[in-house]
């Protein structure tokens, strides 16, 4: 088992955001994560990063505890994710970006050129970050956490801002990874793309997991088609 999330609970004042959530998530998987505004998936992937401190639970990775680590700390154990608003340094070039990344297991060129070469971005490696289409930005921060070479890739809306084909590629890209090993965790609200790349999707509604399976038996749940989905959708 790669990731194991127990009983993880965050609060927010009288607000519950995550609420005894459970995840076993294997590894060489897609996961998605989906749910409708406010449900909790961006609160509990900081949680499982160290950005926040959970009220309660555990986050482990290949049975190592995880849950009272910083952000760097838990990022050396082999978890890197991206942001749902971009964060790169938009004046430093595309390659320097991508180095930041490699950074974390020491500094290697190899490594950030391996992940702008397979995000596409190889050839724009000494242009500025800011001066890369959105769709491009978005690709940069995906080569970026690829560059640190881990176990766990968490991906935030990654494909917020491209087009059909570029979240089709985007599709294959995340099924090539998990068949070489990656464990990812998608949050996206493109449900086609999480349907499509996933092996199993978990769905937050109110900070509480209100399903797990796989795509087909989650999209034919009935809580989930009235919470997120639509009672008459088809997606």
């Amino acid at each position: 088992m790669s990731l194991e999330i127990a009983g993880l609970t965050k609060r927010f004042g009288g607000v519950t955001a995550v609420n005894a959530v459970d995840l076993a998530i294997p590894s060489g998987t897609v996961f998605g994560l989906i749910g409708p505004n406010g449900a909790g998936k961006t609160t509990l992937i900081n949680l499982v990063s160290g950005h926040f401190r959970a009220d309660g639970g555990a986050v482990r990775l290949d049975g190592a505890e995880l849950t009272r680590l910083r952000p760097d700390q838990v990022a050396r154990r082999g978890i890197a994710r991206t942001f749902q608003a971009i964060r790169l340094f938009k004046g430093l070039t595309v390659m320097e970006n991508a180095l930041l990344g490699a950074f974390v297991r020491g500094s290697s060129r190899t490594r950030a050129s391996a992940a702008l070469d397979r995000l596409g971005l190889a050839g724009r490696a000494d242009a500025l970050a800011g001066e890369l289409a959105y769709g491009d930005q978005r690709r940069l921060e995906i080569a970026r956490a690829l560059a640190a070479e881990p176990k766990v890739l968490i991906l935030d809306e990654p494909a917020a801002g491209m087009n059909p084909t570029e979240s089709a590629a985007l599709r294959e890209l995340l099924r090539t990874l998990a068949a070489e090993g990656l464990t990812i965790i998608l949050i996206e609200h493109d449900v086609r793309l999480v349907m499509g790349a996933s092996a199993r999707v978990a769905v937050l509604n109110f900070g509480r997991k209100i399903a797990e399976g796989t795509p087909a038996e989650v999209q034919a749940d009935p809580a989930v088609r009235e919470a997120y989905l639509g009672a008459d959708s088809d997606a």
